[in-house]
Formats: structure tokens, C-alpha cells, sequence
């Protein structure tokens, strides 16, 4: 955030005497976007009023118009963006060069005008990137606007004081109920920094990145049918095979420009295209420890199945390993969960890609669920046992249980994670039961019942499993709600519900349905949409 209470009035002095409605009215190109001018617009934006709140961890893009580095060739992955002379421009904005900073100095000046009127709904209608906007916004909002520009970042805010937005929230809305708890005295920019310390410092918001990565290999016909996941298993790691006889130990890590020139020094195929062997690379090596990769079957035409979740660890000093003997390209991981097929609906074919919730939104969660974290870290008490031991099976129509041979036990590492795991969603879901059932008594009992609702009319016993399918989730729980009807002694009536993170598939309806017919108690499944912080009840 880089936010500075005590200098932050004399930079915003500073800036608002070189910069006023007037001037954005009839600046020209250079003026907004020549970044050698230490007095232009974006200049005082990136680097100029870094004390009123950091905005240049993002590339310049997000000034939809922007003059690259000198030397620097741009290359644009799609059409979204342009270049002319020496500027580059988002073609949304016009046709030309010229029209676009036309359009793009009216969005300005009107954010600006809107800020100075407090008309903060009609910022939020102007079309122009969020960062960007909500800084200026602030910047001329004689501190009535938080000094916070990231989404992730409020979100955070937001969630330590206890609300339940999500990324299809607006900035706005999420600003004004962050400001409603600032107390009447207290200055705007030590409330922000206050705030902004306590919930969303870089020790508070993970910096996970999440990957798909592929667990199958080519066989001689080129054609993906080998499947490696038992290998993966095996050797804790999840790998590629592209160019296996080169050790890529020298170059992981390294910037994408280097990584570029390895695969461009050695690629010559023309399948796949050397764009997305350069992108396999890059997303291989930029993995760290503690990111997640979810392993997938297959991945086109709507047929994403994910199969395994890991974690990247670091063993013996180091998370890459090469050995064309076996896989290739090897990443250390720690394996949370496997021998399940969750069947997304989505597409991403090809061997690995790079998911964030900004950039995939509710595919993101629908892919990595509760793994995803909601993006936050949280405090755990790791000192309590994992109960998740059993290896996860998922049902076929045919009624057959699709196993992997390999057998899958789950190390000291993976069951630390998943308690972890397991703890966060047990918070979630009891702040959920507290809010939507304010006359009940909700609760959670460490080392027994995950939660537990009392009623007027009956008591409702929740077991909380984070297993992908809801057949793993049903199989592994119903037992343990069984034990805690034996325990409970009430004569109130009970219902048992088992809670997991996806929806049942129709072979997952037909089991519970199976179970119900079976048992003398009411029993149910709840999907919990822990993003939205929603449920789903079968």
C-alpha cells in the first residue's frame, strides 16, 4: 500500500497545484502519458503520490493509453490493444490514436468533476480501469474517498469487519461500508491506514497463485492418452514433458523475457505453437511454494475434470527438479486431495494455465472451490489431528468406483493443509449459520461437531468435509454424524446435514436419496458457496 499518514497532505498539496480540472481539460498526449516528464499525469499517478497509495504493481495498461519503455517491443497477446507512433492504447477507446486519448482525457476530466461534486455513483459508471479511476477519484475527493484503489485489497477490509462482499460487488459499494465503521473523529487517511494494516497487509492477503496443469502425456501419435497422475502421486510432484531432455534448472524463476529466449533458442515444432510452449514455461516458472495446482484429465470443449489438488513445497532447497528418465520438468508438491473427478463444465486445454479470481471470476471458484481460500490467509490452530486419511472414490452410472492404484495417503504437510482447510470453512459456515439464523443457537465445537444449529423446533448436527465430490463428502462424514446423534441427548428432534463444497452430481443425488430411504432421521447435503458465502441444500 505504501500509504504514508504523515506526508500524505503535503504530496496531495503538491499534486493538486500542478493538476486541476482545468488543466485535465485541455492536456495533450505527453501531458497525460509521457512517463520522463516527471509533471505529467501518469507519472504523479504511478510514482508522484506513492505516499497516497501504491497503484504501480499493475503494468501501464491500466492507464489505457500509455507509452511503452524505450526499446521495449510490445507484443499484444490479442486485439484489445494497439500501437501507433509511440504510444500503445486499448482499441476500445477509438480507432486512432487520437480519438482514443480524446475519449480517454473526457473519461478523466469527468471522474474528476464527479469526484469534486462527491457524485461517487457516477465514477462508478464511467468505463475506464478500476485502479486507475478510484485513485484519481480520491485524489480530488477532498478525503472522502479511502486512500485503498485494489478490489482484493478492500475486500479484505471488508471482510475483517465483518461483511460478505464478493468480487461481483462494485468498489464503491464495498467503500462505502468499509467507511461506515470510521469513527466520526478519526482522520480518513489513519483510518484507511489503520484498516488497511489490521486486514489487508501483504502478511494478511495470500499471494497464492493457482494453476491447472495437465495429467496426461502424448502418446507416439501425439494424441494425450497417457496418464501420468499415478507417476505424479508417486513422486509428489506434478510435471510436463515439453522439451524433457533440457534442464530448465538455470532459467526457473527467471523473468519471461528469459524464459521466452530458452524456449525461442530451442523450440522448433510447429504443434504446439511456440506462443503457447512460451506460456507452459512461463507459468511453469513462476510456481512457488505454496501455490495450488488442481491436475485435470481433460480440459477442451467443456470438459474440464479436475482429479487431483496439491500444494508446491520446497524439498531439499528447491521446488524444480529435471529427470527426462522419468517426467521432465518436476515441481515438488504435497498432494491434499485425489482419486475423484470433479466435472467443471469448463474448457482450458493445453498443458498448463494460470488462474486468478480478477482475471476468471466464478470459474475460478468453481474450479479450485474452497482450495481457492477466498483468496485470504487466516490464523489455524495446527496442533489438531486430520481426520481426512481415506483415499476419495467417486461413483460411476455404471456403479463402479474409479480408483487410482496408486495408493494415496496423505503426508504430515497435506493433512496440516487440509486441517487448515477444514478450520477456515468451519468459521465460514458458523458466521453464515450466525447471520442468517440470528434467533438460533449456532455453534462450533473444536474436536467434535463442526457446527451445530438449535432451534425452537430442533436441533441440526453439520459435519463439514472438503472433499471435491459430494459422494467423498457423504461417505467420509455420515459416519461421524451418527456418532454425534448417539452423544446428543436432547429429546428435541435432529437433523443431520453433511456440507461440502460443490453440488451433487446426478449419481451423488441418487446416494443420498439411497441413504435417506435407509435412515429413520432426516439427512441432507449443503453446498457451500464459500466466495459468496451461499448454500445450496439437497
Amino acid at each position: 500500500m505504501q500509504l504514508n499518514p504523515k506526508h500524505f497532505d503535503v504530496t496531495l498539496d503538491a499534486f493538486l497545484n500542478s493538476w486541476n480540472l482545468n488543466r485535465i481539460r485541455t492536456m495533450t498526449i505527453e501531458e497525460y502519458a509521457e512517463l520522463s516528464d516527471h509533471d505529467s499525469l501518469c507519472y504523479w499517478l504511478e510514482y508522484g503520490t506513492k505516499d497516497l497509495g501504491v497503484i504501480g504493481r499493475m503494468s501501464l495498461g491500466k492507464f489505457e493509453l500509455w507509452k511503452p519503455k524505450q526499446g521495449e517491443a510490445k507484443e499484444f497477446k490479442d486485439d484489445r490493444f494497439k500501437m501507433e507512433g509511440i504510444f500503445a492504447y486499448k482499441r476500445q477507446k477509438g480507432n486512432t490514436l487520437e480519438e482514443a486519448f480524446s475519449n480517454i482525457r473526457t473519461s478523466i476530466f469527468e471522474i474528476v468533476r464527479h469526484s469534486l461534486n462527491q457524485d461517487w455513483e457516477a465514477i462508478e459508471r464511467i468505463e475506464f480501469h478500476s485502479i486507475v479511476k478510484w485513485k484519481l477519484a480520491c485524489l480530488f475527493s477532498n478525503k472522502k474517498l479511502l486512500p485503498v484503489y485494489s478490489k482484493r485489497a478492500l475486500l479484505a477490509i471488508a471482510r475483517g469487519l465483518g461483511h460478505t462482499f464478493t468480487n461481483k460487488d462494485s468498489s464503491l459499494a464495498i467503500q462505502n461500508a468499509i467507511i461506515m465503521h470510521k469513527p466520526s473523529e478519526e482522520d480518513m487517511v489513519d483510518f484507511s491506514y489503520r484498516v488497511y494494516s489490521q486486514f489487508a497487509g501483504r502478511d494478511k492477503i495470500s499471494n497464492k497463485s493457482y494453476f491447472i496443469v495437465g495429467g496426461k502425456y502424448s502418446d507416439d501419435s501425439g494424441n494425450d492418452t497417457v496418464s501420468v497422475i499415478e507417476k505424479f502421486i508417486e513422486n509428489r510432484c506434478i510435471a510436463i514433458g515439453w522439451l524433457d531432455w533440457l534442464d530448465f534448472s538455470n532459467y526457473f524463476g527467471k523473468s519471461p523475457k528469459v524464459i521466452n529466449e530458452f524456449v525461442d533458442n530451442n523450440w522448433d515444432d510447429e504443434s504446439p505453437s511456440l506462443g503457447k510452449i512460451k506460456s507452459y514455461f512461463r507459468n511453469l516458472g513462476q510456481m512457488k511454494q505454496g501455490d495450488i495446482i488442481a491436475v485435470k484429465s481433460q480440459g477442451a470443449y467443456g470438459q474440464l475434470k479436475i482429479i487431483a489438488y496439491a500444494e508446491v513445497v520446497e524439498r531439499e532447497g528447491r521446488i524444480y527438479w529435471h529427470d527426462d528418465d522419468l517426467l521432465g520438468h518436476h515441481i515438488n508438491v504435497e498432494f491434499i486431495e485425489a482419486g475423484f473427478v470433479h466435472e467443471t463444465g469448463e474448457t482450458y486445454a493445453g498443458t498448463i494455465h494460470k488462474l486468478a479470481p480478477e482475471k476468471d471470476g466464478e470459474k475460478f471458484y468453481k474450479i479450485f472451490g474452497w482450495y481457492s481460500g477466498n483468496q485470504y490467509n487466516d490464523v489455524f490452530d495446527e496442533e489438531e489431528e486430520s481426520e481426512f486419511d481415506a483415499v476419495n472414490v467417486e461413483p460411476t452410472n455404471e456403479g463402479y468406483n474409479n480408483k487410482i492404484e496408486t495408493s494415496f495417503e496423505r503426508s504430515a504437510i497435506a493433512s496440516v493443509i487440509v486441517n487448515r482447510l477444514h478450520n477456515r470453512i468451519q468459521n465460514r459456515f458458523i458466521q453464515y449459520l450466525k447471520k442468517t439464523y440470528p434467533d438460533h443457537l449456532c455453534s462450533g465445537e473444536k474436536r467434535f461437531i463442526d457446527a451445530k444449529r438449535i432451534s425452537p423446533e430442533e436441533i441440526i448436527i453439520y459435519e463439514i468435509k472438503p472433499f471435491a465430490s459430494a459422494y467423498s463428502c457423504i461417505r467420509q462424514g455420515i459416519g461421524q454424524l451418527f456418532d454425534y446423534l448417539h452423544h446428543e441427548k436432547s429429546n428435541k428432534p435432529k437433523r443431520i446435514i453433511i456440507v461440502g463444497p460443490n453440488e451433487p452430481t446426478s449419481a451423488d443425488l441418487k446416494f443420498l436419496h439411497e441413504i435417506r430411504e435407509m435412515l429413520k432421521v432426516p439427512f441432507g447435503y449443503i453446498a457451500f458457496d464459500e466466495a459468496n458465502v451461499s448454500v445450496k441444500e439437497y
